[in-house]
């Protein structure tokens, strides 16, 4: 190599040290704000990921306590359910008594009119047998004492008889009574049980529509 040419490259070395602290200058500066950019964007990130774990700590949380819920409404529903077909079908069988004993009072307060007009009837014609057993009592003059002896007739006895037959005929009409106030009863728990099928309906298309 020729003098020169060292001559010349120690001359551009001298006149680069000569630069360098110009170029430091401008250097340092932005190394220095790209290094706090830097750290601003990790200090982001450290913020963003802790964010993030508390979300998903929440999100855990919540799905743990959706499901322990879940969990306890369809434990519920299906003891409810149960509860429910059990009255269903209790109410399916007292229904059909109701309706089997309805039948037989309806059949029997028919014929009851009848009966009770024959009983008077009755009664009617045997009314002069009544006032003469009634005469046949009565003490005469000779006897003295009551006016009447205590009534020991074997007719007497049916009449009190057909008295009581006849009252009971007459409580077997509230017995019609009760057996149409226990249908209507049936058919409102019937409105009741559609109501509540209903309901259950709604709230599995609202989980549905969550899901």
């Amino acid at each position: 190599m020729e003098p020169l040419e060292i001559i010349g490259m120690h001359s551009q070395s001298v006149k680069s040290q000569e630069k360098e602290p110009e170029r430091l200058e401008v250097w340092r500066p932005r190394h220095t704000q790209r290094t706090n950019i830097t750290k601003s964007r990790l200090d982001e990130h450290v913020a963003r990921i802790t964010r993030g774990k508390k979300r998903t700590d929440v999100f855990s949380d919540q799905l743990s306590r959706q499901t322990k819920s879940q969990n306890m409404l369809l434990f519920k529903r299906a003891a409810l359910t149960e509860d429910r077909d059990s009255d269903c079908k209790l109410f399916d069988e007292h229904r059909e008594d109701c309706k089997n004993t309805l039948d037989e009072d309806r059949n029997a307060l028919v014929i009851t009119p009848d009966y009770v007009a024959r009983l008077e009837a009755d009664m009617k014609v045997r009314a002069a047998e009544l006032h003469a057993v009634k005469d046949s009592n009565k003490r005469n003059p000779q006897e003295g004492g009551d006016a009447e002896v205590y009534e020991r007739d074997e007719f007497m006895n049916d009449a009190c008889r057909r008295h009581a037959q006849f009252q009971k005929e007459l409580d077997d009409q509230e017995e019609v009574k009760n057996a149409a106030q226990e249908e209507n009863m049936i058919s409102e728990f019937d409105k009741l049980i559609d109501t509540e099928t209903d309901i259950l309906a709604d709230e599995e298309s609202k989980r549905e529509e969550k899901k």
